[in-house]
């Protein structure tokens, strides 16, 4: 397969990473990759959540960098951030809880500092991201 494939995340079979400013997905078991993202702006850093079933990723849809959930079997995106900050990358899972590094009270931009989105265990856990939209997180 020929192309640009960036950011790869892994997690036990499943593969996911960037490819013409989209998310994608491959199976171990599967050489064929399907499109989990068609959005009109890039995508990237994306990251799988530790049990596989969640991926967190940097999304410029509706203008600035911002962080985004996803399903990793696909489905609508839910912004989580709402900053207006530059969000250069999804560090890690904790748990349930997504850190990211971001540029959001640094008197100059590009030094950041990271910050953790706290509220996501009872939602995940209860698989209802459609509530998401409506819900503050919490930031350490």
């Amino acid at each position: 397969m020929a192309g640009y494939y960036r950011f790869p995340t892994i997690n036990k079979s499943k593969i996911v990473f960037v490819s013409d400013d989209d998310l994608w997905v491959v199976k171990l078991d599967d050489s064929k990759a399907y499109r989990l993202t068609t959005n009109l702006s890039e995508v990237s850093s994306p990251l799988l959540s530790p049990d596989g079933k969640w991926i967190a990723y940097v999304g410029t849809e509706e203008g600035n960098n911002e962080v985004y959930i996803m399903s990793s079997d696909g489905g609508i995106s839910t912004r989580l951030t709402y900053d207006g900050a530059f969000v250069s990358k999804i560090c890690s899972w904790d748990g349930n809880n997504i850190i990211f590094a971001t540029d959001l009270s640094q008197p100059f931009g590009r030094v950041s500092n990271l910050a953790k989105i706290i509220a996501l265990e009872d939602l995940i856990a209860s698989e209802k991201l459609d509530s998401l939209s409506s819900k503050k997180f919490c930031r350490m």
